[in-house]
């Protein structure tokens, strides 16, 4: 006859520690990463709580297999602290440790809103994405028939630079001008040591079928944007790579 398993309290409680590990440190990385806790202090505490899960499971094993040794109150009170330590870490720990980090963000977003103030910018705010955080510029200007059209400048950075700038700009289907759109974010980009190519952005109009068209370490691309089947408008976007 097969014998029967009977799991011990302290076995049945580690297990249940390691179901909770398990689904919390995918949850934690999540969510982790969706504020902007940087990728290395992330991975690293994903590779913790991996090797946490990985003795809890072992022990698991060898509680089941000598179950009267370790059916003890001093492994019931172990199992609980490690818990909590696991706790610890992966919410007030993690914060710390982030810390300083969050201060070499700021840096940056006081160096950009600097530039902004200079750039008389509309609106503008911050956004996390991975280990990266984007400071995104919105603007407005009028064509030359006078209709409003929008500005959207994306300054991406990590703990130790910025390394790219995106800036898109929308233009109405009768109503593309290299030269507007030049002057509307040349000195912007001028903050940067890049000078915006006019002739660049005229080639990526004309080009707007084929791909884009690069001009030292940056990229000019123009899309036309649909609306119901219609062309609406023109987007051009001028990525700046400063990796």
């Amino acid at each position: 006859m097969n014998k029967k398993l009977i799991l011990s309290k302290n076995a049945l409680t580690l297990f249940i520690f390691n179901i909770v590990v398990l689904i919390t440190m995918i949850f934690f990385r999540i969510i982790f990463l969706k504020i902007g806790y940087i990728n290395v202090l992330v991975n690293i505490m994903f590779i913790l709580n991996v090797i946490l899960l990985i003795l809890g499971i072992i022990s698991n094993i060898i509680f089941i297999k000598d179950e009267k040794k370790y059916n003890d109150n001093k492994y019931m009170l172990i199992i609980m602290v490690v818990f909590i330590i696991y706790i610890l870490l992966n919410t007030v720990g993690i914060y710390i440790f982030n810390k300083p980090f969050q201060s070499k963000y700021k840096k940056f977003s006081n160096q950009i809103k600097n530039y902004c103030n200079a750039y008389r910018c509309d609106k503008y705010y911050t956004k996390k994405q991975g280990g990266y955080e984007i400071f995104v510029i919105e603007n407005k200007y009028f064509d030359y028939n006078g209709v409003e059209n929008d500005i959207i400048i994306e300054n991406k950075y990590n703990t130790d630079k910025i390394v790219m700038v995106t800036a898109k700009i929308e233009s109405q289907k009768n109503s593309f001008s290299e030269f507007l759109i030049t002057e509307k974010i040349e000195d912007y980009f001028k903050n940067f040591g890049y000078e915006v190519s006019m002739d660049k952005i005229r080639a990526a109009f004309n080009k707007r079928f084929e791909g884009s068209v690069d001009h030292y370490n940056a990229n000019y691309k123009v899309n036309e944007i649909y609306e119901k089947g219609e062309l609406k408008t023109l987007e051009t976007i001028i990525k700046l790579d400063l990796k």
